[in-house]
C-alpha cells in the first residue's frame, strides 16, 4: 500500500476525521475520498455540515521525520505555523484563510505486512478555494475561444503578484498549478512550502519548477517568483491573440505544474524554440514587445529582469528582487532547543578536567570546511590577473589598432580582452587617459564576481574577491563591502564552530547556540545547526540510554536534532528505536486492556517487540494472559461446534470451564446443551449396559429416548452396544422374565402361552431343569388337547 492508498484509507476511517476535523471527506462517485496529488504533497477537500469545506494536506513522503523537496517536516509544520499568525491586512485574499497546523492527524496504516498505525501524521489544514486552477481556467477559456477571459486573468496574475510584491511575501514556486481563480474573478497562491516574508522563521526554500522560472539561474526565490510572473503573463496575452496556440503547445491540465504555453526547452534555447517562431508569426505587435522581453530575459541574468517587467501595464516593482542579496533570508531556526540548552547549561558548574564532557566524535567529522583558494573561482574570471606584464621595452610597439581594440573592448565591457590589452597598455601615455574606465570595468567585473559568488554561498571565494580587489585598489560599492564582511562574519563564526566540534568543546557550542552567532550562517547552513544541537544533545542521550528508561530515552531524543539517525552508532539508533517502538506498543497494549479489546491484545502479542512484555507490571500481564487464553477457548469452541464431533465440543467446553471463560453466545449454548444431553443418554445407555447385573429396565427406557434423538449412528454405540442388538436382548430377556413367571406358578397352561412360540430364542436363556418343565407342560398341554378334539369328533 503507497502513501497516497494510506491517505485515502484514513480519510475513509469512521472517526478519524471526525476526531481532527469534524467533518468528512468529498467521496467521488466510487465513494473513495478525491485527493489532489502534488509534487510535495497531497490534499483532499473536507465537507463539514456546520462550516465551510476545508482543505487537508499532509506531505507526500514517507514518515514524520522524512525530507520532502522543500526541508523536512517539521521545517514544514514550522512554516505554515508561522503562516497562521501572518499579518494579512495587505495580502487581502491573496492567500487561503484559516491556516492551522494539526500535529496529531490522520493515522497512515503501516506497510503491508503490519497492521499498526505508524502514528499521526503532521497535516495542515485550511480554506477550500472554491474554483479552478489557472492552467484550467486558461485551458477552458483557449478552447472556448474566449479571448476577454484570458486578458482578465492575465491582470489578475499581476494584481496577486502585485499584492504580494507589497507585503514582501515571497511564493518562491508560482506556477499556474499553484494559482487558484476564486468566484469573484480574483487569484489566490495556494502550496506555500518555499515562501517566506520578513518575519519568516525559515528563509525562501526550494528551486522553483521547471518552465516558470529562469532557465539558469534560479537561487534568488523572490526572483522566481518575477519571472513566473514575465512567462505567465507573457503566455496569457499571446493566448488571448490567438487561443488555438493552446491546441498545439503546453501541458494538458492533468499534468503536475504543467505550463501554458512555453515548455522548459523554449525557455532554455529560444532561438531554437519552435514555439517561438510560431508565437512571433501569430501575435499582434503590442504582444510581441512582451515576447521579445521574455526572449531576451532568458538569455540573460536574473539581475536583469526588472527592465523586462517594466512592460507588463499596472506592474508595481517589489523593494528588492534578491532577499538573499538584500540580506533578509532567513536565520537558523532553533525551534525549541535554546529552551532546552538554557535549561541544561545556564546553572551547570564548570567540568571537572579530570572528567572531560565527552561526546560522539562521529557525530560531526565533515563539517564543510569553506575555502578561500582561488580554484574555487571561474578561472575564466581570473585569467587576465596572472598574464605577464610586458617588459617597458615593449612600450614603442604599441600602435593605433592597439588603442583602437582597447576603446572598443570597453565600450562592449569585453573584461578579458580589456586586461590583456591593458598589460600592454598600462604604459602607454595616450592609452593612460582611459586607466579610469579600465579601473572601473575591472572594479565591475569583481563586484560582479562577489554578487555572483554570495548567491552561491560561497564565502571564501567573496572575501578572497575583496582582498584582491583591495591588493589592486579597486574601489567597490556598499553592496559588494557589505558582502565582504557579511562573509567574514561568516567564516569568523563557521571556523569557531570547526573548532568547538572537533575539540567536542560542549560550552563553546552552547555560547555559540545561545548568543544567536549562528544566526548569520542562514537556512543555507542548517545542517551545520543540526550538528551542533546534535553534539549539545548528545550526552543527555547518553544518560537516558544508560537509564535503560525508554521513556526518558525519547524525551532525549528530538527527531528535529537528530533527523534521519544516520549519523548515531548502531547500537544508539537501535536503542532508540527499540524505545519508539516499547513505548509505542506498551501504550497500544494497555489502551487495548483498559477498552477489554481481547482481539487486540492478541495481536500485539503475537510479535511483541524485544523486552516489551517485561515492561507490564505483573498483574497485567495475569490479566492479559487470562484474557488472551479465555479468547482462545472461546474461539476454539466456537470453531468446534460447527461440526459434529461431540467429544471435541466436551473438551472445547471443559477448556473453556477451565479459564473461567463465559459462553454467551445463544447459538452456542443452544448447541452445548444439545450435545450434551446427547453424550448423557448414550453415557447412561452404556452405564445401564456394563452394569452387573444388567439393569435392563434402564435400558428398555433409554433405547426408545436414543432412537428419538437420532443417536443410533453415534460411533460409541457400536459392537456389543449396538442399538438392534441391544433392543433384541432386552426383548429375549423380557420374554425369559415371563416364561419365569409362568413356571413359578406351577400353571401348565400359562407356562405354554409363555413359551410358545419363541421369536427371540428365550428358551435358550432357561435352564435344564427349567426347560424340561416347560417341554413337559407343552407335551401335557397337546395330549389334553387332543382328548378335547377327539371327544369331539365321537360326538
Amino acid at each position: 500500500m503507497d502513501r497516497l492508498d494510506q491517505f485515502k484509507a484514513a480519510l475513509s476511517a469512521p472517526s478519524g476525521l471526525q476526531r481532527i476535523v469534524r467533518g468528512q471527506p468529498v467521496l467521488d462517485h466510487a465513494g473513495r475520498p478525491i485527493v489532489v496529488v502534488g509534487d510535495n504533497a497531497f490534499v483532499a477537500r473536507i465537507a463539514r455540515p456546520d462550516a465551510d469545506d476545508i482543505a487537508l494536506r499532509i506531505v507526500a513522503s514517507d514518515g514524520n521525520a522524512g525530507s520532502g523537496a522543500n526541508g523536512t517536516v517539521s521545517d514544514w509544520a514550522l512554516r505554515y505555523g508561522a503562516l497562521r499568525g501572518l499579518n494579512r491586512a495587505s495580502l487581502g485574499r491573496a492567500l487561503p484563510a484559516g491556516i492551522e497546523v494539526i500535529r496529531n492527524g490522520p493515522f497512515l496504516s503501516a506497510p503491508a505486512g503490519n497492521g499498526d498505525p505508524v502514528g499521526p501524521e503532521v497535516a495542515i489544514v485550511m480554506e477550500w478555494i472554491e474554483g479552478p486552477t489557472l492552467v484550467q481556467a486558461v485551458d477552458r477559456a483557449a478552447r472556448a475561444g474566449k479571448s476577454n477571459v484570458l486578458q482578465a486573468l492575465a491582470a489578475a496574475v499581476v494584481d496577486v503578484v502585485n499584492t504580494l510584491g507589497s507585503a514582501s511575501f515571497i511564493h518562491g514556486d508560482i506556477t499556474a498549478s499553484n494559482l487558484i481563480v476564486r468566484s469573484d474573478g480574483r487569484i489566490a497562491c495556494v502550496d506555500l512550502d518555499t515562501a517566506s516574508w520578513p518575519d519568516s522563521p525559515l528563509g525562501p526554500s526550494g528551486r522553483g519548477t521547471a518552465g516558470y522560472r529562469h532557465p539558469t539561474e534560479y537561487a534568488d526565490a523572490a526572483g522566481r517568483d518575477l519571472f513566473a510572473l514575465l512567462t505567465i503573463y507573457t503566455s496569457l496575452r499571446i493566448l488571448a491573440d490567438d487561443p488555438d496556440l493552446r491546441r498545439s503547445y503546453g501541458d494538458p491540465v492533468s499534468a503536475n505544474d504543467g505550463v501554458l504555453l512555453f515548455s522548459p526547452w523554449d525557455l532554455l534555447d529560444p532561438g531554437a524554440s519552435e514555439c517561438f517562431r510560431e508565437v512571433d508569426e501569430r501575435v499582434d505587435t503590442d504582444t510581441l514587445g512582451l515576447v521579445d522581453a521574455l526572449r531576451t530575459a532568458c538569455l540573460s541574468p536574473v539581475s536583469s529582469l526588472e527592465r523586462h517587467l517594466d512592460l507588463i501595464p499596472r506592474f508595481k516593482r517589489p523593494a528588492s528582487l534578491s532577499s538573499r542579496l538584500s540580506g533578509k533570508g532567513g536565520g537558523w531556526n532553533l525551534d525549541t532547543a535554546v529552551d532546552r540548552v538554557k535549561a541544561r547549561f545556564a546553572g551547570a558548574a564548570v567540568p571537572n578536567p579530570a572528567e572531560p564532557w565527552k561526546s560522539a566524535v562521529e557525530l560531526d567529522q565533515t563539517l564543510v570546511q569553506p575555502s578561500v583558494d582561488a580554484r574555487d573561482t571561474d578561472e575564466s574570471w581570473t585569467t587576465w590577473e596572472t598574464s605577464p606584464l610586458p617588459p617597458r621595452s615593449t612600450i614603442e610597439d604599441v600602435t593605433e589598432d592597439d588603442r583602437g581594440r582597447l576603446l572598443t573592448a570597453l565600450d562592449r565591457n569585453n573584461e578579458p580582452e580589456i586586461a590583456r590589452l591593458w598589460a600592454r597598455l598600462r604604459n602607454d601615455p595616450v592609452s593612460s587617459i582611459q586607466a579610469g574606465r579600465v579601473e572601473a570595468a575591472f572594479a565591475a567585473g569583481y563586484q560582479r564576481r562577489m554578487t555572483d559568488e554570495a548567491s552561491r554561498g560561497r564565502d571564501g571565494a567573496v572575501v578572497q574577491l575583496a582582498e584582491e580587489a583591495a591588493l589592486r585598489q579597486l574601489p567597490l560599492g556598499s553592496e559588494c563591502r557589505k558582502l565582504a564582511r557579511t562573509a567574514n562574519e561568516r567564516l569568523a563564526i563557521r571556523a569557531t564552530l570547526d573548532r568547538a566540534l572537533a575539540e567536542n568543546d560542549r560550552e563553546q557550542l552552547a555560547e555559540l547556540a545561545l548568543s544567536g552567532k549562528l544566526v548569520v550562517l542562514g537556512d543555507t547552513d542548517r545542517p551545520s545547526l543540526h550538528r551542533v544541537l546534535r553534539a549539545i544533545e548528545w550526552p543527555a542521550l547518553m544518560r537516558a540510554i544508560d537509564t535503560d528508561d525508554d521513556r526518558l530515552i525519547l524525551e532525549a531524543f528530538d527527531p528535529s536534532v537528530f533527523g534521519d539517525m544516520s549519523d548515531l552508532d548502531d547500537a544508539v539508533r537501535d536503542r532508540v528505536r527499540l524505545a519508539e517502538r516499547r513505548v509505542a506498543w506498551l501504550a497500544k497494549v494497555r489502551a487495548a486492556l483498559r477498552k477489554r479489546h481481547v482481539d487486540d491484545l492478541s495481536k500485539h502479542f503475537t510479535n511483541p517487540p524485544a523486552g516489551g512484555p517485561e515492561r507490564l507490571s505483573a498483574p497485567d500481564r495475569r490479566r492479559i494472559r487470562q484474557a488472551i487464553e479465555r479468547r482462545a477457548a472461546l474461539e476454539e469452541l466456537g470453531t468446534v461446534i460447527r461440526g459434529d464431533d461431540d467429544a471435541a465440543i466436551i473438551a472445547a467446553l471443559n477448556r473453556v470451564e477451565r479459564v473461567g471463560a463465559r459462553v454467551s453466545d445463544r447459538f452456542a449454548w443452544g448447541v452445548i446443551q444439545r450435545v450434551v444431553e446427547r453424550v448423557s443418554v448414550i453415557d447412561d445407555l452404556i452405564e445401564a449396559a456394563e452394569s452387573q447385573p444388567i439393569d435392563y429396565g434402564r435400558l428398555a427406557q433409554l433405547l426408545p429416548v436414543v432412537r428419538a434423538l437420532g443417536l443410533t449412528n453415534d460411533p460409541r454405540l457400536e459392537g456389543d452396544f449396538d442399538i438392534t442388538r441391544l433392543e433384541a436382548h432386552v426383548v429375549r430377556i423380557a420374554h425369559v422374565r415371563r416364561i419365569r413367571a409362568a413356571l413359578s406358578r406351577d400353571n401348565d397352561v400359562a407356562i405354554m402361552v409363555a413359551a410358545v412360540p419363541d421369536p427371540h430364542n428365550a428358551l435358550d436363556e432357561l435352564s435344564e431343569e427349567e426347560r424340561d418343565r416347560v417341554a413337559r407342560a407343552i407335551l401335557s398341554r397337546r395330549r389334553v388337547d387332543r382328548k378335547s378334539v377327539d371327544a369331539r369328533i365321537a360326538s
